[in-house]
């Protein structure tokens, strides 16, 4: 079986939801969440979060599917910094320790919506298609995207 990394990206420093990553959701942070559904998954091998937070990696019940790989760089952390940056990184950080993986699931914190069942879907109607290079996952919402998440007006912490 192909090895799978996860990478659940959670910068600090949102402009318009302060600390966004770690509002609960169904009774657990938006990280907490996103790592436990990644653990709970058959197909993913090893979990890395992608943060320039301490306090955020420390707020995360760990798995032996983790791995530690430091906190993201500063240069990687900025407002206009991409997804590909912060992979760049990751990979970089892996092979300096000789880890290597086939496939990165990419899952983030702000889609509570996902399911581990969801998760194995896709990797394995990825993997039924060999000539793919990616997979993007999306879905038909019948709200308007600024209504998907709320804040809860008596708890600033709870969506």
């Amino acid at each position: 079986m192909p090895k799978f990394l996860c990478v659940i990206p959670c910068r600090s420093g949102s402009k318009r939801i302060k600390n966004k990553n770690q509002l609960t959701f169904l009774s657990q942070s938006l990280i907490q969440r996103a790592y436990d559904l990644a653990n709970q998954s058959e197909l993913i091998d090893k979990i890395i979060i992608s943060t320039n937070s301490q306090d955020y990696l420390d707020s995360i019940k760990k798995t032996s599917k983790y791995i530690d790989i430091g906190l993201r760089s500063k240069k990687n952390s900025l407002d206009f910094s991409t997804d590909k940056d912060f992979l760049d990184e990751i990979i970089i950080k892996l092979e300096k320790k000789s880890i290597f993986f086939e496939y990165i699931i990419h899952i983030r914190p702000t889609y509570p919506s996902l399911t581990k069942d969801k998760i194995d879907e896709a990797a394995l109607y990825f993997l039924n298609y060999p000539r793919a290079t990616s997979l993007k996952s999306v879905e038909k919402l019948s709200l308007l995207k600024e209504k998907c998440l709320q804040e809860d007006k008596n708890d600033s912490k709870r969506l």
